[in-house]
């Protein structure tokens, strides 16, 4: 049987009470994964969020508050840029 693979949860969400509490935690969503992105708003102007993976949605978090939730089954793809930061 092969053991379940674990994932950094670089961001703590796990043992984060006010991230937790807004998971809905009664359908078994569970943390696989977080960490710090940059995104560009549309005035290209840089923001810092946590990327929050879940077993069954992904996060857009600002300072403990959930920005924006996609549902994994919706995602086709994702791409990660390897431009440096200082843009």
């Amino acid at each position: 049987m092969e053991a379940e693979r674990k994932f950094p949860d670089y961001m703590g969400c796990a043992q984060n009470e006010e991230i937790l509490s807004q998971l809905d935690q009664a359908k078994g969503e569970k943390v696989v994964f977080s960490c710090v992105v940059i995104k560009f708003n549309r005035f290209f102007v840089k923001q810092e969020r946590t990327l929050l993976l879940t077993n069954q949605n992904v996060y857009n978090i600002k300072k403990n508050a959930i920005q924006r939730r996609i549902n994994t089954q919706s995602i086709k793809a994702l791409t990660k840029s390897t431009k440096p930061d200082n843009l």
